[in-house]
């Protein structure tokens, strides 16, 4: 029974350790378009190692801490590597080049500072059903998704402005993540319609992202989700403040 109980708590332990492994394989490619992939498999990684936590419950304050430490890896520190290396991409005289690697630097500290109120909250056993600022696996997924979706246009000399567009999006995802606005938890919908639906992207999205195909689709989800998560969670909690946040 005690090993039952410890190949449980295992399970989601290790996809978070995965999810550590895409973001250092991410760390050692050179390729702005083969990072965004790897970071997208960390996001699937995320929602993995959460589902099987609660469907097995297993979850744990080692599972907890680890899955921060992970997410501060993969959705921090990663997206600020990617940009810094998309600078390259740019020409060398370029004031463009600092504007990059500057925004990265923003970015991870955003990412850290939206992590941090996130552990706080749920330290200290929040049950709300929702968010405020989206959530870092959100922003990480949005930024992923336009690489791939773009990435391969990034070398055309014509379509410079879509390389110009990364630390833009990457700036105003920094500012949504540690916003003061509800935004809705994505659980499971009521409506079976909205079940279906949410399972379907779900499927989708776990065979896109590892066979790497369809990338402009992957950012059209990533978009809508974003609008989903904003929209809903001001319509259901709108009236709600950040006055648990404030006083922390």
């Amino acid at each position: 029974m005690d090993q039952l109980k410890k190949i449980r708590y295992l399970v989601p332990s290790s996809l978070t350790a995965l999810s550590v492994y895409f973001a250092y394989m991410a760390f050692l490619s050179n390729s702005v378009v083969d990072g965004c992939w790897y970071l997208l498999l960390c996001v699937v990684m995320d929602k993995l190692d959460g589902s099987s936590a609660r469907l097995l419950k297993a979850t744990s304050q080692f599972g907890l801490k680890f899955d921060s430490f992970a997410d501060a890896i993969a959705f921090g520190i990663l997206p600020g590597i990617i940009l810094f290396n998309s600078s390259s991409l740019m020409p060398v005289s370029s004031h463009w080049v600092l504007f990059f690697k500057g925004s990265g630097f923003v970015y991870v500290i955003a990412t850290f500072a939206r992590l941090y109120k996130f552990d706080r909250l749920a330290s200290q056993g929040s049950g709300d059903e929702s968010f405020f600022g989206i959530p870092s696996t959100l922003a990480a997924a949005i930024f992923a998704s336009y690489g791939v979706a773009f990435g391969p246009y990034f070398s055309q000399v014509d379509k410079i402005y879509l390389i110009q567009a990364m630390p833009l999006i990457a700036l105003f995802l920094a500012i949504l993540m540690n916003g003061t606005f509800p935004t809705l938890k994505v659980g499971i919908p009521e409506k079976k319609s909205l079940q279906l639906l949410q399972t379907v992207s779900f499927i989708f999205c776990f065979i896109a992202i590892p066979t790497r195909q369809y990338g402009i689709l992957l950012f059209c989800i990533a978009i809508v989700v974003l609008f989903i998560t904003i929209f809903f969670g001001r319509k259901k909690h709108g009236k709600k403040r950040l006055e648990c946040v404030n006083n922390n």
